[in-house]
This record gives C-alpha cells, sequence and structure tokens, in this order.
C-alpha cells in the first residue's frame, strides 16, 4: 500500500538575517500538529532548494517528539522564541533513530536541505558570541493557509 503525503494546511516565510543583513529568505511548509510533525519527511523524496518544513513546539519548556526516520539527509536548526538560533545540526537516514528530542527547549526546528547551513555560513548563537559576531534571527511570518 503506498502512503500519500499529508497536505500542510499552513506555510510561512522564513527570513534568516545577521543583524540588518537579509542572508536568505524562503518558503516553508508548517508543521503544527502531532501528525503533521511526525509525517512531515516521511514520504518524501526529497526538499527543493530554499525551502523547508518547519516545526512548531508548542510548549518549549517541554522535550518534544518529532519522527525524523528521514528518507535522506537534512540539515537541522534550531532556534528560540527570541529567534537566536540554538544548535545546528543534520540528520541522515541510517544514523536517524527515528524520533528527535529536542535538548534544547527549543520553540522551532527547521528541517531544510542538506548544506543549507554551510551555504549559508549560518552558526549558532553560543558560536556567534564566541566569534564576537552578531548573532542570526530567524523569523517566520506572512502565515498563510494552502
Amino acid at each position: 500500500m503506498k502512503h500519500l503525503q499529508i497536505p500542510f494546511e499552513q506555510k510561512a516565510t522564513i527570513t534568516i538575517k545577521q543583524g540588518s543583513t537579509l542572508i536568505v529568505k524562503f518558503e516553508a511548509e508548517l508543521a503544527t500538529s502531532p501528525i503533521e510533525q511526525f509525517q512531515a519527511l516521511l514520504y518524501r523524496t526529497e526538499l527543493k532548494e530554499n525551502s523547508g518544513v518547519a516545526f512548531i513546539i508548542e510548549n518549549p519548556a517541554l522535550p518534544a517528539y518529532i519522527n525524523t526516520k528521514v528518507p535522506f539527509e537534512v540539515d537541522t536548526i534550531q532556534f528560540d522564541e527570541k529567534g537566536e538560533i540554538t544548535h545546528i545540526g543534520n540528520l541522515q537516514p541510517a544514523k536517524s533513530p527515528g524520533i528527535f528530542i529536542t535538548a534544547f527547549q527549543t520553540k522551532h526546528l527547521f528541517m531544510i536541505p542538506l548544506e543549507f547551513s554551510k551555504k549559508h555560513k549560518l552558526i549558532s548563537v553560543n558560536e556567534s558570541k564566541n566569534k564576537r559576531q552578531q548573532p542570526f534571527i530567524v523569523a517566520i511570518s506572512n502565515l498563510w493557509n494552502a
């Protein structure tokens, strides 16, 4: 039996800035419900360049459980309610245990095409402090229904 990807009802424009400099702007699907968060990448074969899935974690004080049994490699970006990037990583199909548990009290998680973070030279807020750079700020705006 072939499973079909669920349609996402909400989409948004994501902007990443460093100070007043726009680094990148792209469209993302929003995974806000438990079923969307579980199935977000499950039946996909790719993420197109400058696109992704944004997971909105309802209560960042509690661990969030998101299915990460990804069928292809992706970059991950976690950011807090201020928009500061708290962690950058990636997931690989063979190394992914299947469930992502947030450890950083994250409000948002992006799954984006592999090498996205490297291409745009993104770093976490702690790395930016160490390098005495302005932090990268992520914003979700222009929410709309599909």
